[in-house]
C-alpha cells in the first residue's frame, strides 16, 4: 500500500511539474512574441526619425543656402544705395590717378 501511494504521489508530482513547465514555456514564448514587437516597432520608430532626422537636415542647408543668398542681396543692395547716396550727395572721391590728371589739366 505504501508503495502504491508513494507511486501515486510521485505520479501526481511529475504531472504538477510539466504542467509548471509547460506553463513556463508558454509564458517564455509569449514574453518573446513581445519582445520581437516591441523591438520591431522600436525599430521603425528609429527609421522615421532617421528619415525625419535627414528630412530637417536637407531642409535646414536649404534655409541656410536661402539665408546666404538673402545676405549678399541686401549687401548688394547696401552698395548700391550707397553708391546712389554717395552721387547724389556729390560725396564722391576720385580715384588717386583720376585726381592728378584732372588737377594738371
Amino acid at each position: 500500500m505504501g508503495i502504491a501511494l508513494l507511486a501515486v504521489h510521485s505520479s501526481l508530482l511529475a504531472h504538477f511539474v510539466i504542467r509548471q513547465l509547460q506553463r513556463s514555456s508558454r509564458n517564455a514564448e509569449r514574453f518573446h512574441r513581445e519582445s520581437s514587437r516591441r523591438v520591431k516597432r522600436l525599430s521603425d520608430a528609429n527609421e522615421r526619425m532617421e528619415r525625419k532626422v535627414g528630412d530637417n537636415a536637407e531642409a535646414l542647408r536649404t534655409v541656410k543656402r536661402s539665408l546666404n543668398l538673402t545676405a549678399q542681396a541686401v549687401d548688394a543692395q547696401r552698395a548700391v544705395s550707397t553708391e546712389i547716396f554717395v552721387r547724389t550727395h556729390g560725396l564722391a572721391q576720385p580715384a588717386p590717378g583720376r585726381a592728378t590728371a584732372e588737377a594738371d589739366v
